[in-house]
C-alpha cells in the first residue's frame, strides 16, 4: 500500500462479523446503542421504518451473543450487567442475546435468563424468558432439557410462593 493509503483496522473480517465493532464498544455503550434501537423502533412512525429498526437491533443482540464465542469473560460481565439493570430494554437485550450465547456456553446463558427471572425490581419479562427458553431448550440433549424444565418449574413454584 502507498504511504496515503489508510491500512485496514483488522486483519480478518471475522473479527468483526456485523455492521457493528462490538469489540471496540465498551459495555456502557453497547447498553446505550440497544436501548436507542429499541426505543426508535417503539417509536417508528411505520411498519418498514419499525421493521428496519427493528432488523437492526437483533443485528445488535446477535453480534453481543458472539462475543461469547470470542471473550468469554467479556460476554459474562456485559450480559450480567444488562441482567440486572432496572432498565427493562437492558434486561431484553440479555435475554435475546442468550440463544446466540447458549451456542458457545450453555450455562451463562441460562445465569442470563436467571438473573433476569429474579431481579427484584419484578420487571415482566417472564414472557420473553419463556420464548427464548423454548428455543435453547430445543437444541439441548433430553437429559439436559428435562434439567432446565426442571430448574425452570422450581424458580416459577418459588416465585409463587
Amino acid at each position: 500500500m502507498s504511504e496515503g493509503t489508510p491500512q485496514p483496522r483488522y486483519s480478518r473480517a471475522s473479527e468483526v462479523p456485523g455492521p457493528f465493532n462490538v469489540e471496540s464498544m465498551t459495555d456502557e455503550e453497547l447498553g446505550l446503542l440497544g436501548r436507542a434501537l429499541y426505543r426508535a423502533a417503539t417509536d417508528a412512525n411505520d411498519s418498514k421504518e419499525e421493521q428496519t429498526l427493528d432488523r437492526i437491533w437483533h443485528t445488535l443482540v446477535k453480534q453481543i451473543g458472539e462475543t461469547a464465542a470470542r471473550d468469554i469473560a467479556r460476554a459474562k460481565r456485559l450480559l450480567g450487567a444488562l441482567a440486572i439493570s432496572d432498565d427493562e430494554r437492558d434486561q431484553f437485550l440479555a435475554v435475546a442475546a442468550t440463544p446466540t450465547v447458549a451456542r458457545y456456553d450453555y450455562v451463562l446463558a441460562q445465569d442470563t435468563l436467571v438473573s433476569v427471572y429474579r431481579h427484584p425490581s419484578g420487571l415482566d419479562v417472564f414472557g420473553d424468558i419463556a420464548s427464548v427458553l423454548g428455543k435453547i431448550e430445543s437444541e439441548l440433549p433430553p437429559d439436559q432439557r428435562a434439567e432446565s424444565v426442571a430448574m425452570w418449574e422450581k424458580l416459577e413454584a418459588e416465585r409463587r410462593g
